[in-house]
């Protein structure tokens, strides 16, 4: 049988039944930074409850909670991190990415976006629905000559122009205010971006928009898709299948998006030299094509 195997025992469905208390859990801690402040090492419940302002009664119960969960071990009388925790929840830690948790944004992402993705050459690039503009901005800063668009909602701008400005961009990253599907995209661009888009809207409209960045782009120019995708079995990955449930919430036509379904739409679309990659395993890849 493809896929995890099969859960036999009653407690495995609680685990799953009750997954939302744990992961409230990591996101309380993540926010109080109670793993950046064991990063040097453990600290007793006074300290801690000192440090974070908490009331220690009240801090007791997330620490337990963190302990029952393996984030967290006790020295004593005092908490320190799990191997893990130390590893990938301190902010300071260079595999850092707590804030994936916290905001939905993985910070490790932006980078290895820019490794995967040769823009060499590139001077335009579209970022359609590229939010904060996160993704604009990590491949503006790694390719010198780059100009980037933002289109999305209205709502949006006024943190993207906050982000922009704070990384010292705003002369090269711009904001086209509107809905991808109605408004019109700059024409002969370089790269077309897509990220957390096509499985945000109806599986039906997915043409559309890929029809739309074959219009937007020159010759050869480069399209970039990077999205929660399933295997092509749909027996996996759990998270990425997770993800894609709650997209449904968003609209209840989205695509349960997989390599070969996309790849074959792509190609409809009159793209060529179709790759795939992984970013964040078991969650999200890229897939990359060339318009002729």
């Amino acid at each position: 049988m493809a896929g995890s195997t099969p859960i036999t025992d009653v407690r495995d469905i609680s685990r799953i039944g009750y997954g939302f208390m744990a992961s409230q859990a990591l996101f309380a801690a993540l926010d109080l930074d109670v793993f950046g402040r064991l990063a040097d090492g453990p600290k007793s419940l006074l300290t801690l409850a000192g440090e974070t302002g908490v009331a220690s009664h009240r801090l007791i119960a997330l620490l337990s909670a963190c302990v029952g969960l393996g984030l967290l071990g006790q020295d004593g009388d005092r908490y320190v991190n799990a191997p893990a925790a130390a590893t990938y929840l301190v902010r300071s830690a260079p595999m850092y990415f707590g804030d994936y948790f916290r905001f939905q944004i993985a910070r490790q992402v932006y980078p290895t976006l820019g490794h995967l993705v040769d823009l060499a050459g590139c001077r335009t690039l579209l970022d359609v629905g590229g939010g904060s503009g996160a993704f604009s901005i990590a491949l503006c800063r790694r390719h010198p000559q780059l100009r980037a668009t933002i289109v999305d909602f209205p709502s949006v701008r006024p943190t993207a122009e906050e982000m922009v400005g704070e990384a010292g961009l705003s002369d090269r990253i711009r904001f086209v205010e509107g809905d991808a599907l109605a408004t019109p995209w700059p024409a002969g661009q370089d790269a077309v971006l897509m990220s957390y888009l096509l499985s945000a809207v109806a599986a039906r409209r997915v043409g559309e928009l890929l029809k739309r960045a074959r219009q937007s782009l020159g010759p050869g120019g480069r399209l970039m898709l990077h999205d929660f995708m399933l295997d092509d079995d749909r027996s996996g990955p759990p998270v990425a299948a997770l993800w894609l449930l709650n997209a449904v919430t968003i609209d209840p036509d989205v695509a349960s998006l997989t390599p070969g379904w996309l790849t074959e739409h792509v190609v409809e679309a009159g793209f060529e030299d179709a790759d795939l990659h992984h970013v964040i395993g078991g969650i999200t890849r890229l897939l990359l094509a060339r318009a002729p």
